[in-house]
């Protein structure tokens, strides 16, 4: 009976094993990062004034690496995320609204880290960034 046991696990064991597997490619900006944020009975959320400063920095951050001749992507990143941090620190925001903005961030932190040495990087972390007064007021 064991025999038994044993060559059916052996079976199994090499039929997973010869199964191909599908390698699935995703970007830092692809689907799986899209944050659907529905808005409050048809209004935007209100936000902190320190949240919609920051969000305004971030923009001015990434235009201005955009209309440079060149840019380096450490640094975008590294000044994107400190005024990232800077917005988690005085954000006062509660309930739905906080919600709401913490999956908006998540969306942003997925676009910002692929940030690479190519503008069209920038340009999709400056389209995400100018959704937020689409959602927050």
């Amino acid at each position: 009976m064991t025999n038994y046991i044993l060559l059916f696990f052996l079976i199994v064991s090499i039929s997973i094993s010869t199964v191909p597997k599908k390698n699935i490619a995703v970007d830092g900006i692809s689907s799986a990062t899209n944050t659907e944020i529905p808005l409050n009975n048809g209004k935007k959320w209100k936000a902190n004034k320190e949240t919609t400063e920051s969000i305004h920095k971030m923009v001015v951050i990434t235009q201005a690496a955009l209309n440079a001749d060149k840019f380096e992507a450490e640094e975008v990143r590294s000044a994107l995320k400190a005024e990232l941090e800077n917005l988690l620190k005085h954000c006062t925001m509660e309930g739905m609204p906080r919600v709401y903005l913490q999956k908006y961030q998540v969306g942003f932190t997925y676009r910002m880290h692929a940030i690479i040495n190519h503008k069209s990087t920038l340009k999709e972390v400056l389209e995400y960034l100018e959704t937020y007064s689409t959602y927050f007021e």
